[in-house]
């Protein structure tokens, strides 16, 4: 479908034309799926009548049964031909929609796409709340475009855990060649979609099934009788049907049968249970299995996967099939009459508990690895359209064994739109220096501050970040900008501060001890109390930030801050200034978002009291 050239147009313009051409095969589909429905009516009509009038007679006209035949030939053919443009429709439907999503996300649009439900972390965690990670407009509903929770439960600990250098960058190198492989990506998350929910608690128990004990598989005696049994009754009826014995004693073998099919009845439905719980969802997975392994990849992490998708070079999504099969003969449970009558005679269900058990026993090795890679794949798909979205940001460069500072240029908020997104050069570090922010409110401290920390889980997950450049050190992050009184817990506002600011202390603290680079964003921090016991409180804190080596930055309206020696010397002071006007309505501020040296030479409070008319 891509036309040439595709990958190095303008996202958005890709993006507009593949949702043109799918809807334009859409609509053809569309149409002749009404053509197929009126031929359809009009084979059955004609097969109907033409055999009704020709076998109604008691000379039966065959030519015009042999015509009504035909029709109703027809009329199968129509009937299949129905289904495949039916899931062409829907199959295109999709495409169109996950384009018209990315046009959304490259707008941030956030009404125009699904936050995919993810687990939310404990509120202990180190910058997720702070920084917006999950949620309405968070990065990870910018960036996820997982179908399946595999995906999306991936994605979601790559934000949260960041990871070893030498992982991130074998995930820019996977993600960087999944870039533009646009329709390997569109075709996996529509088919992922067209594939129905699959839940996690599922595949959960499905895990664990494969991770079971052995049973039949380690009573021989027993596979020997059921295999002894029912060959046993089938020679002993062919001998009285023949006359060789003159006794009903294959009775008895039928017997035997009963009785240990009760004694294994139950073992055998919780084991068909457990095993067949998620069947739908593991049919709907191995298609998804089979794209992967179609695909070929030149980058480590992507054959990685590819050949964690394996058992002993048999693909993942044919073991998956192969388990299909076992588990429809396990169906036969479903129906009483029909299952009561072969069980007596064969002892159906241990045949099919005995081949299952080999299935298990031969992949149990393999499972959990098919769905972390499959996983692992989605995740980096996701960061992949994130890159092609974005073409101007930049992989961010880890350097391990330099000065400890991050050093960003032309840096942004990830989730702003790109038209209205105002970058700057930043930098953090060294150690024995912070970045203190200055500036009137809404001017963009809060933002900048923000953007640094996003931009810092970006890189330490393997995607692009919002930078033309980005070097920085393998760093631990941490945040205080958000807190929240409790009434349940009896925790004031300024408690739940303090309670933050110890957590970000006692983890510079430890950093220190291992030999870490701590990052620190600190938003406005202690408000709640006196002025001159706050600035006293904030000090104390910076000067344990420096002595811990650690590096960061700090916003604050209080522009006496770095007053001291010590302070004045390590402090990196830097602003955002507005411009007022006067209109004939009265006062208007407006802001550039530029960061520029020095401490902030304006306020602002009384002014935005005056405009919202206080």
């Amino acid at each position: 479908i891509p036309e040439i050239g595709e990958a190095e147009a303008v996202p958005s313009e890709v993006y507009r034309n593949r949702s043109e051409r799918f809807g334009q095969e859409r609509d053809w589909g569309k149409r002749r799926l009404r053509r197929l429905i009126n031929g359809r009516l009009l084979a059955f009509l004609a097969a109907g009548s033409l055999i009704v009038a020709g076998g109604a007679r008691e000379d039966p006209r065959w030519p015009i049964v042999l015509a009504g035949i035909a029709f109703f030939l027809v009329f199968v053919a129509l009937v299949v031909a129905h289904r495949r443009v039916t899931a062409l429709v829907n199959y295109t439907s999709e495409l169109k929609r996950v384009n018209d999503e990315m046009l959304a996300r490259l707008v941030r649009n956030w009404d125009g796409f699904v936050e995919p439900p993810v687990r939310q972390p404990s509120v202990d965690h180190p910058y997720a709340e702070d920084l917006g990670l999950l949620g309405p407009a968070s990065v990870f509903k910018l960036i996820c475009t997982a179908a399946t929770p595999l995906g999306q439960g991936t994605l979601r600990d790559w934000l949260l855990e960041p990871a070893d250098p030498l992982v991130v960058l074998d995930r820019q190198a996977a993600v960087a060649e999944l870039k533009e492989q646009i329709d390997l990506r569109d075709d996996l998350v529509a088919r992922g979609r067209l594939m129905g929910k699959v839940r996690r608690s599922v595949l959960d128990r499905f895990v664990q099934w494969s991770q079971g004990e052995r049973w039949i598989l380690e009573r021989h005696w027993l596979i020997g009788l059921a295999w002894l049994l029912p060959i046993s009754t089938v020679v002993l009826v062919i001998l009285q049907v023949t006359g060789v014995i003159p006794y009903y004693l294959w009775l008895f073998t039928v017997l035997g049968c009963a009785v240990v099919a009760r004694r294994t009845g139950g073992v055998v439905r919780q084991a068909f249970d457990s095993a067949s719980s998620g069947q739908a969802s593991l049919r709907r997975l191995s298609g998804q299995f089979e794209i992967v392994s179609a695909a070929s990849f030149r980058s480590p992490s992507l054959v990685t996967i590819a050949r964690r998708l394996n058992a002993d070079g048999v693909p993942a999504f044919r073991q998956m099939r192969r388990l299909e099969r076992i588990l429809v003969c396990s169906e036969l449970r479903l129906s009483d009459l029909l299952h009561g009558l072969v069980q007596l005679l064969s002892l159906w269900d241990l045949h099919v508990l005995f081949r299952l058990e080999r299935w298990r026993e031969a992949n149990r090795h393999y499972v959990t690895g098919w769905f972390s890679a499959y996983g692992e794949f989605e995740a980096l798909s996701s960061l992949a359209g994130l890159a092609h979205s974005h073409p101007e940001w930049a992989f961010p460069e880890f350097v391990s064994d330099g000065e400890r500072k991050l050093d960003g240029k032309d840096l942004g908020h990830p989730l702003l739109p790109p038209h209205e997104c105002v970058t700057n050069a930043v930098q953090l570090g060294p150690p024995g220096e912070f970045l203190l922010l200055t500036g009137s409110n809404m001017s963009g401290k809060s933002t900048l501050l923000r953007a640094i920390g996003v931009n810092v889980v970006l890189a330490q997950a393997g995607g692009p970040v919002c930078a033309t450049k980005l070097q920085l050190p393998p760093t631990r992050l941490f945040t205080a900008m958000y807190v929240h009184d409790s009434l349940e817990d009896g925790i004031s506002q300024f408690m739940a501060a303090l309670n933050r600011l110890k957590l970000v202390v006692d983890a510079a603290r430890d950093a220190e001890a291992d030999n870490v680079t701590f990052t620190y964003l600190l938003d406005e921090i202690l408000q709640g109390t006196n002025a001159a016991e706050r600035q006293t409180a904030v000090r104390r804190i910076e000067r344990h930030m420096l002595a811990k080596g650690a590096i960061g930055a700090i916003s604050t309206h209080d522009l006496t801050l770095a007053d001291t020696a010590d302070l004045r010397v390590a402090a990196r002071p830097m602003h955002f200034q507005e411009t007022i006007e006067q209109t004939a309505t009265g006062p208007s501020l407006s802001f550039d978002y530029e960061l520029r040296p020095g401490l902030a030479t304006s306020t602002n409070a009384l002014r935005l009291m005056d405009i919202v008319g206080l």
